[in-house]
């Protein structure tokens, strides 16, 4: 005999699910309720798994699992093919963490480790955004490692001033982050010490073991500790530390310049700038046309630049388009740049940087 059809368990299951009949739980979220199968919270989701019994309601707190979180997890839940939105990507993975679903974690690391999602801007104001949630930690450290070009407009921030000591050693630290000249990473530290100078005052050897001295340019050196008027600055460069990291770098800086003297190079720069390219990694480093005090690393002019120029520059990019450091280029070391054409007088015959080119 024939058999009569029927219909097929899945797809009478699946139905039932999808249009929310014959639910087993309520989900209570701040007063906002859910119907939901617990069969379907139970497969994803470890927190209803482990559950010893099987509840009636469940209330969940808002300040882990949003009501908008939990609409769109059950949602991913019930899709084969589930889309997540990145502007709730942050809700989602701080309700998924607490929930322990981990499938849905991946999904939103797939978000995370991707570049086109969060990466310079995007991924200084995730870091922001999310400082005061402790499931987020691994994500803010990830995102910190995205800032580069978009370091000293967030410098000019005040969400900088607030940034943990740990975050700013590792930014102060780090060959990728973009600057004008390694003077700025002094200035950087002096702004985020000075914000609360009397109890942050005792991390300045922290901060001062990130700065690459000997990446300063010499005329700068040599003129900073009798010239500098800021009284924060002069406090900083007051420390033994900072004193003897200066007359080191001074020292390495001319002897490698009075070796190419002795190699007949005219003082065209070209061992200076080996010696720049060893040892310690350089920065990436960059031109932006607001800053005012911009030199080439062999300038005398370079012995001008004062804290107070700094400020002036972070005005300028307080007051800059949203998009202006996308537009700033970082610069090829193998081409010099163009910079204040100066002669070689007489008072600088003891350190030939430069000698009728443009430096």
């Amino acid at each position: 005999m024939v058999q009569p059809p029927k219909d097929q368990l899945a797809s009478v299951l699946r139905y039932m699910i999808e249009a929310h009949h014959k639910t087993t739980v309520q989900i209570d979220i701040n007063k906002m309720y859910f119907n939901c199968h617990f069969i379907v919270l139970q497969v994803y989701s470890r927190f209803f798994s482990e559950l010893k019994t099987i509840p009636l309601l469940v209330t969940l707190p808002e300040d882990r699992v949003s009501q908008k979180a939990f609409m769109l997890i059950y949602k991913w839940m019930l899709s084969d093919e589930p889309i997540l939105e990145c502007r709730y990507i942050v809700e989602i993975f701080v309700a998924a963490t607490y929930l322990r679903i981990d499938d849905l974690l991946a999904h939103c690391w797939k978000y995370f480790d991707d570049n086109r999602c969060y990466n310079e801007d995007s991924a200084c104001i995730l870091y922001v955004e999310t400082r005061y949630n402790p499931a987020l930690d691994v994500v803010r450290n990830l995102m910190l490692t995205r800032i580069q070009k978009f370091l000293l407009t967030f410098v000019a921030t005040k969400d900088f001033l607030d940034l943990p000591l740990t975050h700013l050693a590792y930014l102060l630290s780090s060959s990728g982050i973009c600057v004008n000249t390694e003077i700025e990473i002094l200035f950087i530290a002096v702004r985020w010490l000075g914000h609360n100078w009397s109890q942050r005052s005792a991390h300045a050897p922290r901060l001062v073991s990130c700065i690459r001295f000997h990446l300063m340019p010499l005329w700068y050196l040599l003129y900073v500790r009798r010239e500098e008027s800021h009284q924060l600055v002069k406090e900083l460069l007051s420390l033994e530390e900072v004193d003897r990291k200066i007359n080191e770098a001074i020292s390495n800086i001319t002897s490698r310049m009075y070796e190419e003297n002795l190699a007949g190079l005219n003082g065209d720069g070209s061992l200076l700038e080996d010696y720049l390219k060893e040892g310690t990694p350089q920065r990436k480093w960059i031109c932006d046309k607001l800053c005012n005090y911009y030199h080439w690393v062999g300038c005398p002019n370079t012995r001008e630049i004062r804290y107070n120029n700094f400020e002036v520059y972070l005005t300028e990019l307080q007051q800059s388009s949203l998009d202006h450091w996308s537009r700033v280029e970082v610069l090829d070391l193998s081409k010099k740049t163009d910079c204040c054409s100066l002669r070689k007088t007489q008072s600088d015959d003891a350190f030939p940087i430069l000698n009728n080119n443009t430096c």
